[in-house]
């Protein structure tokens, strides 16, 4: 399996992984440019002053005033397309890239054909772009691409970039999709009649296409992204629908409504979000309230979306239709993230003759790479006895089922649980290819909710199927979870079945046959079902459904077995309380170094449970959890704890602790708002990057804030991610900084850049900082990627890493947790 390596995975795994030294140097510039979000080696740099200037000249042009469109009533919204044929195509020499740089300080120019390469060895070459924006004669060298385009001061720029890694105007950088959905859009500023655009691509997964649109509004709806639900005939139920926004201009929108208007079908309803940053992308919620159930089956339901927001000009709507379905069809189901805000969905295969007295059985099943959530329902047969969900991992590529691909497969399931009539014993998980690997990693760290795993095509982990080193010091910790052998005595009493191709040319066979071993070391309730000549995807007559996912010995297999979910013998292991924490009746709070696994191993006497600890500061005990159990006695490390009415709170309850442990990707794992001194500049520029890159990876919500419009008491329920001075509000003395780079115990290390987590109110904050001329490093640690990791605390500058670890448990700097 392919996948695309953002740079922030790039910096943690040359910096991080073990290649015979302890130190962390450079990293390589070709490698680190492999999607183009910019390496941290960044080769001749400029003098101080050269870059300063850089960034004011681009920075003056932001407060360049974008007229407002003409007054009109509540706007409709629409994009025109603008013809842009002609490119300049750009290649850098094979040793260097003089252009990344450059174009990530605002200094984008229109070249000059040249194939010499003379200056600075870039060979430019012109070109023209198919109708539909394809550059088909791009090649299959990573390079550039630059364009100008025709633009009149209120026209608002909109730019369509498949399969391309970055884009990049004097007054704007922004993510291209390298997946190539061709359904994202992005907005691209500018402050003049000429515009110049630059885009960075690698040709390994498609040839670039690239379209351009215009409007007057100030904001764009993308319908072509939407998260919806389906509508259920005789349903009533309340749902929400996401859409993504851009907003079009160089100042942030607060007080952002987003409201569905009344008509003969719905209510009124309206969502608020605090901000949109500028020149960015979020997903909103809008929430759709039936004032009746939904009429026959193939019934249109026509309503009108609308935005709201202070610092727009005009409001604008949007009307979509959806057509109401059959309830016991396959269907899409949406919910709001607990993790951002934001609607996801999961598709639903409900039992064959459905009976509403009845208690059902769940079978979570997890898509593979480029695979839709609904699809991966429609590939099974329904069942009598139950319900198939399919969760999204954000996105058809998403995150491998890892972090908030892991996240999103258990939120959707705890909404199933919640909506439908399951039984909590009887929930089974399984998945194909990416789906599979996803199998063994939610089931391995998240092992009491499932009774057995029932993986298909699936690999271990990246460090058997990528080929990918395992990094070493402090990243190692904080991406411990992603090695899957590590904790597979986790499925000790759980069923596992594997299905595997043995002709699989996409997951080789030994994938399966290497789980197979390693998982009959813990139980052996465990079966393998190789298929002879079957490939990755296969089919044949055993199965109403896909033979490969809708396997009938599988669902057999399943159907037998169910889980004790409040087991008081077990011993399991985490590798982190930030991401593993719950098993049984037990909940880890957090560790006593963050440098090693968390093991509880608990065993039952009659009514008295003796557990022992490794590692464990703290950890609760679900009071209505042990008395399922038969517990009414209850010894810690020998040591007898009183059992009361409530919970039981075993160990410290300061320091770290859940929503303020770390490592540094925690502080994304709940809604999140940007905050920032100022619209103009690279701060707000680096927030629309990040806002952007969530909404395109992870189908995702944020908000973001000037300092100003922040209230004394934050934003409840939000963790803040502070970017420049606004992170001097984080209340630890540990890190200071000025205009010539970070201070770390008094020694100034220039032009560096750190970001790093801490407490702040009820949330964990994220401080992002550097001085003026490398502002933009920081968007090169940019955390969404199964593959990111970093831990609470990163300096680094052009050679890497000069600071990087864990704090201790009391949030404290502890140099036994740190690397040099």
């Amino acid at each position: 399996m392919n996948r695309i390596f953002i740079c922030a995975m790039v910096l943690m795994c040359l910096m991080a992984c073990d290649d015979g030294t302890e130190s962390m140097g450079p990293l390589d510039p070709d490698v680190a440019r492999i999607d183009g979000n910019g390496p941290l080696d960044m080769g001749a740099i400029e003098s101080d002053a050269q870059q300063t200037d850089a960034i004011q000249d681009t920075d003056s042009a932001v407060d360049a005033t974008i007229p407002a469109p003409p007054e009109q009533p509540m706007a409709t919204n629409t994009l025109d397309p603008i013809a842009v044929t002609t490119w300049m195509r750009g290649l850098p020499p094979s040793d260097s890239d003089p252009l990344f740089d450059k174009y990530e300080l605002g200094q984008v120019n229109y070249p000059e054909a040249n194939n010499v390469g003379d200056g600075d060895g870039v060979r430019w070459f012109t070109q023209e772009s198919d109708e539909d924006g394809t550059l088909s004669r791009f090649g299959i060298t990573r390079g550039y691409a630059v364009a100008q385009i025709e633009t009149q001061p209120f026209e608002r720029i909109v730019i369509r970039a498949d399969r391309v890694s970055q884009i990049w105007t004097p007054l704007s950088v922004q993510p291209g999709d390298f997946y190539g959905s061709g359904r994202s859009l992005a907005p691209i500023l500018h402050g003049g009649d000429k515009l110049t655009v630059a885009v960075l691509a690698d040709p390994r997964r498609g040839l670039p296409r690239l379209r351009f649109y215009k409007t007057t509004d100030e904001i764009t709806f993308n319908l072509d992204d939407i998260t919806r639900p389906d509508l259920l005939a005789g349903d009533d139920e309340v749902l929400p629908i996401g859409v993504p926004i851009l907003n079009l201009l160089p100042k942030t929108l607060t007080n952002v409504r987003a409201r569905v208007v009344e008509n003969n079908w719905v209510s009124e309803t309206t969502i608020t979000l605090p901000g949109l940053i500028p020149g960015s992308v979020s997903h909103l919620a809008f929430e759709i309230a039936p004032k009746a159930d939904w009429p026959e089956p193939g019934t249109e339901i026509e309503f009108t979306l609308e935005v709201l927001a202070d610092g727009l000009v005009n409001g604008y709507q949007r009307t979509i239709t959806l057509t109401t379905i059959d309830p016991n069809e396959t269907h899409q189901r949406s919910f709001i993230s607990p993790v951002d805000g934001s609607v996801q969905y999961y598709g639903v295969r409900p039992p064959s003759g459905f009976n509403p007295d009845r208690t059902y059985a769940a079978v979570l099943s997890l898509h593979g790479a480029s695979v839709e959530a609904i699809g991966q329902a429609r590939a099974y047969s329904a069942k009598q006895w139950a319900y198939i969900i399919a969760p999204t991992n954000r996105r058809p590529f998403g995150f491998d089922w890892e972090e908030w691909g892991r996240l999103n497969a258990l939120a959707s399931l705890d909404n199933a649980m919640n909506r439908y009539d399951i039984n909590p014993s009887k929930v089974y998980l399984t998945g194909h290819s990416m789906g599979g690997h996803g199998t063994w990693h939610v089931g391995v760290t998240t092992p009491g909710r499932f009774a057995t795993l029932g993986p298909s095509a699936g690999w271990e982990s990246f460090y058997s199927y990528g080929g990918s080193r395992r990094p070493n010091g402090p990243v190692a910790r904080s991406r411990a979870h992603s090695d899957t052998l590590n904790y597979l005595s986790n499925i000790a009493d759980r069923g596992i079945y594997i299905i595997h191709g043995d002709a699989d040319d996409n997951v080789p066979i030994s994938e399966g046959r290497n789980m197979y071993q390693a998982a009959m070391m813990h139980t052996l309730d465990i079966e393998m079902h190789e298929q002879p000549g079957a490939g990755h995807w296969w089919d044949g007559e055993a199965a109403a459904g896909a033979d490969c996912v809708d396997w009938p010995p599988l669902f057999q297999f399943m159907k037998r077995r169910q889980l004790d979910p409040w087991e008081s013998d077990f011993v399991f292991r985490s590798p982190s309380a930030s991401y593993s924490s719950k098993h049984s009746f037990i909940e880890l709070l957090s560790s006593i170094s963050p440098d090693e696994d968390l093991v509880v191993e608990a065993n039952s006497v009659g009514t008295r449970l003796e557990v022992t600890t490794q590692n464990v500061r703290s950890m609760r005990f679900d009071r209505m959890g042990l008395g399922e159990a038969g517990i009414e006695e209850l010894n810690v490390n020998g040591v007898a704890v009183e059992l009361t009415d409530s919970d039981v709170i075993w160990g410290p309850e300061n320091g770290k602790r859940p929503g303020q442990h770390g490592p540094f990707n925690e502080a994304f794992r709940r809604p999140f708002c940007y905050i920032y001194d100022s619209d103009e500049g690279q701060d707000a520029r680096t927030a629309a990057f990040y806002s952007t890159y969530w909404a395109l990876i992870g189908n995702g919500q944020s908000c973001g804030l000037e300092a100003s419009e922040l209230s004394d008491d934050g934003l409840s329920g939000r963790n803040l991610i502070r970017l420049g001075d606004t992170a001097l509000d984080i209340p630890q003395e540990i890190f200071q900084w000025n205009e010539d780079g970070i201070i770390f115990d008094g020694n100034q290390q220039p032009n560096s850049a750190l970001v790093f987590v801490y407490p702040e109110g009820d949330g964990l904050s994220a401080g992002l900082v550097a001085p003026e001329p490398v502002k933009h490093y920081l968007r090169q640690v940019v955390p969404f990627s199964s593959r990111s990791g970093l831990p609470d605390y990163l300096i680094f500058g052009e050679n890497g890493a000069s600071l990087i670890g864990h704090f201790g448990s009391e949030w404290n700097f502890d140099p036994a947790y740190a690397r040099p």
